[in-house]
């Protein structure tokens, strides 16, 4: 009788809490086998306002969040900016968790390693030469995530934005400068889907409620297939590989573990929820 991947990686085991996981004693229920899970350090910038000495967070510092204004703009194309919000600490956590949510049943996990302010001079990113000048803050080890107070289309007068996936070339043959901008408007699952994009889902796909669709239809949480799952985690390990991406701490809970502690940080191995932008 042939073995199941799931059985193979259940014998391995490769499942937290044992090989497989648990059934919770209810009869019918299929066994979770989850990876051994990875995590992803993000080092977030949030757009700085005049306000954010005062809201605690000095400039260049890592351990808070400034807060973006709070007027409504219109662009030249005449269509209303979305009214940006205060970025906090919780704003920040609540979208890492959506994206935990999304990521973590194919073994990736991010977790915030630094959130500093972002110069008000970088924080309106309405034109290119704006998102190619973030590049200036790039380094390796984590992905690089700007919270800006406006992001608008490039391609399109007048039309705003809620997400991107950047990429800028680098001299001497280095590996592009590559990182997600978010607007400080941008609903709870913008950042997973600019994720998606970071670890190589280029495109977008027309499933309704997929994570790298547009189509939201408001009757399931977006999620990935299982395809699309398995590539980025493929793509997640061979940037830990190459040390483009440093691996960070396991979050200390993660969606479905039911509060079971987390053991540290898993090194790659050997070898080998609102519409998005």
């Amino acid at each position: 009788m042939p073995v199941s991947p799931a059985q193979t990686a259940a014998a391995k085991g490769l499942g937290r809490g044992g090989a497989g996981g648990s059934a919770a004693g209810c009869i019918g229920r299929p066994r979770v086998v989850r990876p051994a899970v990875l995590s992803l350090q993000l080092a977030v910038h949030v757009a700085a306002v005049p306000s954010a000495e005062a809201a605690g967070v000095p400039s260049g510092e890592s351990g808070g969040a400034a807060t973006t204004p709070a007027s409504a703009a219109t662009s030249e194309g005449g269509e209303a900016v979305p009214t940006p919000v205060a970025v906090d600490r919780a704003w920040i956590d609540a979208r890492v968790a959506e994206a935990n949510r999304v990521f973590t049943p194919f073994g990736v996990a991010f977790t915030v390693q630094s959130v500093v302010t972002l110069d008000a001079r970088l924080a309106d990113a309405a034109e290119r030469s704006d998102r190619d000048a973030l590049a200036t803050l790039f380094s390796e080890g984590a992905i690089h995530v700007f919270v800006v107070t406006r992001l608008m289309d490039i391609h399109t007068a007048g039309l705003p934005r809620r997400g991107v996936h950047w990429k800028v070339k680098r001299a001497g043959g280095a590996a592009p400068a590559r990182f997600v901008i978010v607007a400080g408007y941008s609903g709870v699952g913008v950042l997973a889907h600019e994720l998606g994009h970071f670890l190589g889902h280029a495109s977008h796909t027309n499933s309704p409620d997929n994570l790298m669709s547009y189509i939201r239809t408001g009757l399931r949480v977006t999620s990935l297939t299982e395809a699309q799952g398995k590539a980025m985690a493929r793509r997640a390990r061979a940037l830990l590989r190459s040390g483009y991406l440093k691996p960070g701490p396991v979050p200390a809970q993660l969606p479905g573990d039911g509060g079971a502690p987390k053991t540290g940080s898993v090194a790659p191995a050997a070898g080998a929820s609102g519409a998005p932008d």
